[in-house]
Formats: structure tokens, C-alpha cells, sequence
């Protein structure tokens, strides 16, 4: 009787650890990206005058000369639960409501651009001229 042998082997797989993928992007410059832009809401008050494209991208050029390790000394995610309950229904509204932080971009005291990070891509999703998705409180009052 002969000793009966498989043809073929199957390496099983140690259990699986997520890998930091943000810290194997802190060398690369940050890559802008429109595809989860929504354009349909306004986050400022419509009696103000909205700021020029040309000012925003001159913000948004500034920042792709920095690594997102330069970037992550100066702006950070932001828990989804910290955004104001209109910001969470609108995420519902547009099945984005999965992902658990923003990422938000400062362009001086009020000026934010807020969108979802995939790697070294900064995937755009509001403009947000007079910081009202997520307000913050002054210190000491």
C-alpha cells in the first residue's frame, strides 16, 4: 500500500494585523482629491461673500509642498462624533457615514477644509470658510 501524499500545501496565514498605513505615507507630500466632494451644502452664512477658488487652491498649494509627517504636526482627525449633528446627517446622507474621524485643514483662525484621508490622498469633502462643522470652544471661558 502506498503512502497517500498531497499534491499541494496550504500555508495558513497568521492572524492578520492592520498595518499604521499613516506612518508609511509621513515622507510623502499630500495628494488632493475631489472624487467624495460635496458641493450641494454650504457651510457659511449666505449673506457673507464666499471666498475666491483662486484663494482656496493658493491654501491647498501651500500645503502639497509639506509631507503628511509635516502636516500631522500642525493639523490632525477630528472623532466624527465631534462634528455638529447637521455635518453627522449629511455624512448619513451621502453614505459616507462609515468612517470614524475627518481630517480637517486650517487656513488661518476660521477656514477649514474638511475631508476623509485614504494614505498619502487628502479626499476633499467641505469647505468650510467660518468653522462651523466643528466649532471649537475659546480657551479660558
Amino acid at each position: 500500500m502506498s503512502a497517500k501524499r498531497p499534491k499541494h500545501t496550504v500555508q495558513i496565514a497568521p492572524e492578520k494585523v492592520p498595518k499604521d498605513h499613516y506612518k508609511s505615507t509621513a515622507h510623502l507630500p499630500v495628494l488632493w482629491s475631489f472624487i467624495l466632494f460635496d458641493g450641494t451644502i454650504e457651510w457659511h452664512d449666505q449673506s457673507r461673500r464666499e471666498e475666491s477658488f483662486r484663494k482656496v487652491a493658493k491654501y491647498m498649494r501651500d500645503y502639497e509642498g509639506l509631507t503628511w509627517g509635516q502636516i500631522e504636526q500642525r493639523d490632525h482627525p477630528i472623532a466624527k462624533n465631534q462634528l455638529i449633528r447637521d455635518a453627522q446627517r449629511r455624512l448619513r446622507e451621502i453614505q459616507q457615514d462609515d468612517i470614524d474621524e475627518l481630517w480637517r485643514f486650517r487656513f488661518g483662525a476660521r477656514r477649514r477644509i474638511w475631508g476623509v484621508r485614504d494614505g498619502r490622498i487628502f479626499k476633499v469633502l467641505w469647505w468650510d470658510p467660518q468653522h462651523r462643522i466643528c466649532p471649537s470652544r475659546q480657551k479660558h471661558t
